[in-house]
């Protein structure tokens, strides 16, 4: 989604698509990492949709950024 967002609503490049799938790619890993290393969860659900929850977060902020690179960056 990311990338879509980015190439159709910012007029970005493939770059820009880039780096936005590894940034996303970075987060991903990371959250992985803290669920992995503190894994003595009780409820499994609540880091599952806290994770829903962020992602729909920063889908929504970006739907508000101006248009075009100004809002990219």
């Amino acid at each position: 989604m990311y990338p879509l967002i980015t190439m159709g609503y910012f007029d970005g490049t493939v770059g820009n698509a880039g780096l936005v799938q590894i940034v996303y790619s970075v987060g991903m890993l990371s959250g992985g990492t803290i669920i992995g290393l503190f894994d003595k969860w009780k409820d499994r659900m609540k880091p599952f949709l806290l994770s829903y929850l962020m992602i729909g977060v920063t889908l929504a902020v970006s739907g508000v950024l101006p248009l075009y690179k100004e809002g990219f960056f």
